[in-house]
């Protein structure tokens, strides 16, 4: 018995190593690549593989041996599923996962589809490719309609779910009437206390990096000091939204995300670090090398 026991802890170890061999394998070769690290990292939750690496969660798992920000798991997870509805759909896919992380903001399956489906076919008209910031703009538009179409009730207005007459209701001391919770309130998520200076670089970051960057930072869900914050906020706007990949996907601290941006590229510059660098722009960068004018864009791997 207890060697039937040992044959299947060890079973279940080797599709752990399994697992994560095809996830550092997959680690930063684009679209096919996020969606092969989805899957490996769906499988392990889904089968609990992390209890074996003595992990009781698996977001503890994913930050402490995999050494991954729950944000980029969770990135990963969503672009998978955000390719599968396109897929599904039978649309052509975007060429790399900054396009679909945008899309993603969009919860309606339905509306990521008109979303997607609109750009192609402006793309089309325009004879120019698209680009991250374009998905961003579109999707930004379709959330604000949404929010300006959405019936009033749903958003905050106190109403009683309960069928009966609320009068007849009794539960509460002394036969009064029961309080009703206000549907839609929600209780906001606790909030970092940050100095004024600070408070208004995060609203910057916020404007010029978008809203899921900046509430990872007032959950503390990214945690920045206010001096990197503050310094992070005092270049210029293309750096800015430059450094969100950086600081925020990756964690680097701000010193180093703005060295390694401000370093020269020349022939001693490694692919890996012009990709980087091509992710922090939206997938794309042109750069001069000597006689030769590049243009580096992140695509599909097949």
């Amino acid at each position: 018995m207890k060697d039937q026991i040992v044959a299947k802890e060890n079973v279940r170890f080797l599709a752990l190593q399994e697992c994560e061999q095809r996830l550092i394998g997959a680690y930063r070769r684009g679209l096919e690549a996020t969606m092969s690290m989805a899957k490996e990292l769906n499988k392990i939750e889904r089968e609990e593989l992390f209890i074996e690496r003595g992990c009781k969660l698996f977001s503890d798992y994913v930050q402490t041996y995999l050494q991954m920000s729950w944000r980029t798991a969770m990135r990963i997870t969503d672009v998978a599923k955000g390719v599968e509805v396109l897929r599904q759909a039978g649309l052509r896919l975007p060429v790399n996962e900054s396009q679909v992380a945008e899309l993603t903001r969009l919860k309606n399956e339905t509306q990521q589809i008109e979303v997607w489906t609109r750009l192609l076919k402006a793309e089309e008209m325009e004879e120019m490719p698209l680009t991250a910031r374009a998905v961003e703009k579109a999707v930004t538009v379709a959330i604000e309609a949404a929010a300006q179409a959405e019936p009033e009730e749903r958003r905050g207005v106190q109403t009683s779910l309960d069928m009966e007459d609320e009068d007849t209701t009794s539960d509460g001391p002394n036969g009064a009437p029961k309080k009703m919770t206000p549907v839609g309130k929600v209780e906001p998520a606790p909030r970092i206390k940050i100095g004024e200076k600070a408070e208004a670089a995060l609203e910057r970051i916020r404007r010029l990096c978008g809203k899921p960057v900046a509430e990872a930072i007032e959950n503390g869900n990214h945690p920045i000091s206010e001096k990197d914050l503050i310094k992070w906020s005092e270049q210029e706007d293309d750096m800015v939204k430059r450094l969100a990949h950086y600081v925020s996907d990756m964690r680097w601290k701000v010193d180093k995300a703005i060295a390694f941006e401000n370093s020269d590229i020349d022939s001693e510059t490694t692919l890996e670090k012009l990709r980087e660098m091509a992710i922090a722009r939206g997938g794309r960068m042109r750069f001069e090398l000597e006689d030769i004018k590049v243009l580096l864009e992140q695509i599909k791997v097949a």
